[in-house]
């Protein structure tokens, strides 16, 4: 029997080969048939068995698809589940489909939740039918894991326990059976939905962490509560199933797109376009989102590109926004109201907590540098705030041309439900540009056409390269829950 998948990721395009990876949770003992058909040459090795767990093992397929000129669809069946996904031609850039936030982040938020659950995929799917996307980018919380502490088990009497004597407490083996098996079954079940389960098999991904993939705020707690032993036991299978599921590889397995060994951080290439995700939570700190030597790896691969070679864009996955307005000052705004005070949580987990400007400035600096040196638009990708927006940082230092600026488009969520009505009208009205640095600036801009600058809807993010011959600029298009004929747009251009 077949569990979940099959689960398409991207494994990477060199020598016009388009690799890709399928994942399939079976029983350990079943044997699986599958076959696999297209126009062009497709190469595969025998499958690879990652890791077992729960009776359940999981298998990894990997397969290598030769680009052609034209676009093609490669048809592939594992049992009775068939399924396809699209190559596109050599050279040409990908249509990119981006979301976040694919759950939700308490039982009592889906149980008030009165709409369709699954609506947008269904709505991505059709979409899909009509004009292939040949990447699925999913910018963090794949899964939403805060109901650990609900449901009924050693970790809720744990967190019920006192500050300190929970701290002292060892993540012992009825914890650990629990906590495998708990994040086992998210997956397994959230993945199972209809139309999420049909686009996973439809259409590669490349998949990057944020909190709720391990449970709200990591990374974000004091050092005694970060460090304690259940932390950081849950945090250890959050990492393993995280690694199993979201990117494909065993144990001491790197992928190949892996920039250090040390974290989950990718880069890309396909035709002009660059594609980096960021692993902002496997050495996040209250005082570091990432250390030196990760920075490092993640810079010299950003200096490996050669100029000699065309490259328009390099899209950046940041999970949480890098341009946003200042939590602090939202706080501010809306004073202690009821059932606002949650919003202290999320304060030192965005990049405008105190702590982490200075990571925030370097990474700000150094994309400006790139993007001017090398003549490549940068945009940052970014997701967790249950909004759509656009951000926009500009330079008045180095070139005064158009690569001094780098936009940044947020979307999320596809499943999590928009914050509500007041916060909204707090993000409105902070309006201010703020100065990132001297001669460097950022701000929230409003929509094209619009005099809105945050969609309070549910969306997913359309990221489609113009069809025009030489123009090699992308189509942004949101999404919107309730208004999907009307999409908003902004258009992101190669720098001249």
């Amino acid at each position: 029997m077949i569990k979940l998948g099959p689960i398409l990721s991207f494994r990477g395009c060199a020598d016009n080969q388009w690799n890709i990876s399928i994942l399939i949770v079976s029983d350990e003992n079943n044997s699986i048939s599958w076959n696999i058909k297209g126009n062009n040459n497709i190469s595969h090795v025998d499958p690879k068995i990652l890791d077992s767990a729960n009776n359940f093992q999981f298998l990894r397929y990997d397969i290598s698809v030769s680009q052609s000129n034209e676009e093609q669809y490669v048809e592939y069946r594992f049992d009775e589940i068939a399924a396809r996904f699209v190559v596109p031609p050599v050279g040409n850039n990908p249509n990119l489909f981006y979301c976040s936030c694919n759950g939700f982040s308490s039982s009592k938020l889906v149980k008030s939740f009165r709409g369709d659950k699954d609506r947008l995929w269904k709505i991505a799917s059709e979409k899909h039918q009509s004009n292939p996307y040949h990447i699925l980018l999913m910018g963090g919380d794949q899964i939403y894991a805060d109901e650990i502490w609900e449901l009924n088990s050693p970790l809720k009497k744990w967190h019920e326990l006192s500050y300190r004597r929970a701290n002292k407490r060892s993540f012992n083996n009825r914890m650990q059976q629990f906590t495998d098996k708990f994040y086992f079954d998210l997956y397994c079940s959230r993945w199972n939905y209809k139309y999420v389960k049909r686009m996973l098999a439809s259409v590669p991904t490349v998949m990057m962490w944020d909190d709720h993939d391990i449970f709200d705020g990591w990374g974000s707690y004091p050092e005694e509560r970060q460090n304690c032993d259940v932390f950081q036991g849950i945090f250890q299978i959050a990492k393993k199933y995280f690694r199993l599921f979201q990117q494909q590889i065993a144990k001491d397995e790197k992928h190949p797109s892996n920039l250090h060994s040390n974290n989950f951080s990718l880069g890309f290439e396909v035709g002009t376009t660059k594609i980096l995700t960021l692993d902002m939570r496997s050495e996040r700190t209250l005082s570091q989102i990432m250390t030196q030597e990760h920075w490092n790896r993640i810079f010299d691969w950003t200096e490996s590109i050669g100029v000699e070679k065309k490259n328009n864009h390099l899209f950046v996955m940041s999970s949480i926004p890098i341009v946003y307005p200042n939590f602090n000052k939202i706080e501010r705004l809306l004073g202690w109201i009821p059932g606002q005070q949650s919003i202290e949580d999320d304060i030192h987990d965005h990049w405008s907590s105190r702590l982490h400007l200075n990571e925030r400035h370097r990474i700000i600096h150094r994309l400006f540098n790139f993007s001017q040196e090398k003549n490549i638009r940068v945009t940052l990708l970014s997701g967790d705030v249950h909004v759509g927006a656009v951000g926009i940082i500009k330079s008045d230092r180095g070139k005064l041309d158009n690569s001094s600026v780098i936009n940044q488009l947020t979307s999320s969520g596809i499943i999590h439900p928009a914050p509500p009505k007041l916060l909204l009208f707090a993000l409105e009205k902070l309006l201010d540009k703020e100065e990132e640095d001297r001669g460097i600036t950022s701000e929230m801009l409003y929509f094209p056409g619009t005099r809105r600058r945050y969609i309070g809807k549910r969306n997913w993010l359309s990221i489609e390269p113009d069809t025009d011959s030489g123009k090699n600029r992308y189509w942004a298009n949101w999404i919107v829950e309730g208004e999907e004929d009307e999409p908003y747009t902004k258009v992101i251009h190669p720098i001249a």
